[in-house]
Parts: structure tokens; sequence; C-alpha cells
């Protein structure tokens, strides 16, 4: 009996024991044939775990297309490991020039061009992000949301200068899933970036989007770098809420960054609002 013939119940434990991380490694290894794609298409998307070169390597394949939309139809659970700008190896000084630089030296990157460069990233990793929250806000099987953001750390340079790289719509994209029960939400690693001018002001900050989904999650674990109480104010006033667990964990410390208070701090746009009221 060849291992097409078993009955469905025993590939799909299969396909699961395999892992998705196997063919998300090589996207190829979806399309041995129509029975094959149909169990390995689910098994690779229900927990679907991404940092910022697998979503890469993903929307740069030429499978993207029909990659998307089963990303959309199976997920279950989507893990977002974010560590910040990694490609330390090199930096060219500019497009007409491929010598290598000293990438060991705080001035190479804390330069025009090394900020450049990690600017550049930036606009590329929340461009990506925001691709893949447009597709799973579609999704009516995804449960978890779990998203990860720790420092932006140069491996020998301890003193280069820390940036923030989250995009404030980019995390708000995702807030948009209107069927999650479970949220965790880690970004200590990062003040989230107000990227046009309507996001400054009441609006700077994700506290209501969260708060949007306490009628439907059932688990909600957050540590950020600010937070206020509106983040416990559901727009809908209702008492039957399903919360399970509530989590909020108010100390920064173990984000290895120098000059972070070691507690969170409240939303800016609501102490500028009661210093002005005063």
């Amino acid at each position: 009996m060849s291992l097409l013939q078993l009955p469905p119940e025993i590939l799909i434990q299969i396909f699961d024991y395999v892992g998705s991380s196997y063919f998300r490694s090589d996207l190829s290894r979806l399309t041995v044939c129509k029975q094959w794609s149909k169990f390995a298409h689910t098994a690779c998307f229900r927990d679907f775990y991404v940092t910022h070169k697998t979503l890469r390597r993903l929307l740069s394949s030429p499978y993207v297309e029909s990659s998307l939309p089963l990303v959309k139809d199976s997920v279950e659970t989507l893990d977002l490991d974010l560590k910040g700008f990694e490609d330390w190896d090199s930096i060219l000084l500019s497009r007409h020039d491929s010598r290598a630089v000293n990438v060991l030296n705080v001035s190479t990157w804390n330069g025009a061009h090394g900020r450049a460069v990690r600017a550049a990233w930036t606009t590329e990793l929340n461009n990506d992000l925001l691709y893949l929250a447009t597709i799973i806000k579609q999704s009516r099987k995804l449960r978890i949301l779990r998203i990860q953001a720790t420092s932006e750390l140069h491996p020998l340079l301890r003193l280069l200068e820390r940036r923030d790289y989250l995009f404030l719509s980019t995390i708000r994209a995702f807030l948009l899933a209107s069927n999650l029960t479970s949220l965790k939400l880690d970004l200590c690693g990062t003040r989230l970036i107000p990227y046009q001018s309507q996001e400054h002001g009441e609006g700077s900050h994700v506290c209501t989007s969260i708060a949007a989904l306490l009628t439907t999650l059932r688990r909600l674990r957050l540590r950020m770098r600010s937070i206020c109480a509106d983040v416990l104010k559901p727009r809908q006033h209702s008492t039957n809420l399903r919360l399970n667990e509530m989590l909020i964990n108010l100390s920064q410390k173990g984000t290895y960054r120098i000059s972070v208070s070691a507690f969170q701090r409240r939303c800016m746009w609501l102490r500028e609002w009661r210093s002005h009221g005063s």
C-alpha cells in the first residue's frame, strides 16, 4: 500500500508529525501531486511560525500566489517571532561601491548609510507584515495570535544605538482578525512607530484595538513598552466576557536595552492629554 492510499485520518497524523517547518523550508514539497498537496498545505500552514526571513522567503517564492490563499484557509495559530535587523555581516557603501566596510565599527551602523540600510529594512519588514495581515484577517480558522518582538541587538556591538522597528499600523492590522480566542503580545523590544500623521494623538496606541477583542478572547497576555487603562475597556459594554486568563506584565527586565525603564509607561497620547487638561 502506498502512502497516499492510507485513510485520511492517518495521513493527517503523518503530515502533522512531519511538521510545518519541513514544507515551509522548501515550498516545492507542497506540489508532489494533487492529493498530496491537500494534506501538505494544511500541515504547512495550520501552525504558522514566522520570522522575517521565512516570511520574505514565502513572499518571494514563485508559489506565493497559490500559497497565501492556503495560509488564509488553513492557519489556526500564527506565531510571529521578530528580532529587528539581523543582517550584520556586511554593508555596502553605496549602490556604485561594492567594497565591504568595517561592520564591527559602531560608527558604520550609526552613520548615515548604516541608518539608511536599517531604515530600508524596517520599511520592508512592515510592508511584508502588512501584506500577511491582510491575508490573515480574512481567516475564519485563526484562533491564536502570538507576536513577540525583542530588542534589535548586534551580537558584538553592544553599545550600538538601538532602534524601534515596528509600525503602529502593522500591529493594528493583525488585531483586525475577528475570531481570535487567544492573544499574546510581547512587544517590549520596540516601541510602535506612528507611520503616518493620523496615527499621532489619541489613536497612537493599540490599547483600544486590543480592547475591541475582549468579547471573543479567552486568553490575553500583554507586555508592551506603553499601556493604558483603555486596554481593559471593550467597545461594547458587556459583562459577558469569555476571558479565562489575563496576564499583563509590567516589567521590562530582560529586554537587553540599556536605556529602557524597568517598567512600562502609560501611552504617550494619554500623558499629553492630561498635561494639557490640567
